[in-house]
């Protein structure tokens, strides 16, 4: 590496990702995405609608577990995964966090939700004009298609990773954990 650089452990990356010159990443634990900067230091510079309370964003703590990006041309031609859509009593992390069918993929555009009824969903990537997921919780990869996921394999295990390189997708699996 040139250089390298350390952030908070509270921002809790999952993803990276470069559009145009800039280096992104998602900060779960500020639900929103940063832009990272060389001297180390970042930005917030998009958030979902539904971590505002009177207008405010909610940045001091994990509530939706805002983890994946897909990267488009910009960050409004982009699109984030998210395991709520909404702030709620109980966090991810929380034994009690509702999750079955909760996750969403949100609209760099609207900032709102573009697809709905996922589990956990990881990895979002944009192919052409389709954005792909892993439903984690579900072990499937699909992509999605009218607010849905159109689901074109199931695998054995937890799908986390996922790069799509021509016609082929490398999906990662892990073992499940009960509970």
């Amino acid at each position: 590496p040139a250089r390298s650089a350390f952030y908070p452990g509270s921002m809790y990356m999952h993803d990276l990702a470069l559009i145009g010159d800039k280096l992104y990443a998602n900060a779960v634990g500020h639900n929103a995405v940063i832009e990272l900067q060389w001297d180390g230091s970042f930005k917030r510079v998009w958030w979902p609608k539904c971590i505002e309370r009177n207008g405010e964003p909610q940045f001091s703590r994990n509530y939706i577990q805002l983890n994946s990006i897909a990267a488009g041309n910009h960050l409004r031609g982009s699109f984030f995964s998210a395991s709520a859509s909404c702030l709620g009593r109980l966090r991810p992390g929380h034994l009690n966090f509702p999750v079955d069918g909760r996750g969403v993929i949100f609209s760099g555009y609207t900032r709102e939700p573009m697809c709905v009824g996922l589990t956990r969903p990881h990895s979002a990537r944009l192919r052409g004009h389709q954005v792909w997921v892993a439903n984690s919780g579900y072990g499937e990869l699909g992509f999605t298609r009218d607010g849905r996921l159109d689901v074109v394999a199931r695998l054995p295990g937890w799908t986390r990773g996922l790069c799509i390189i021509k016609d082929v997708a490398f999906v990662a699996t892990s073992r499940v954990i009960p509970k």
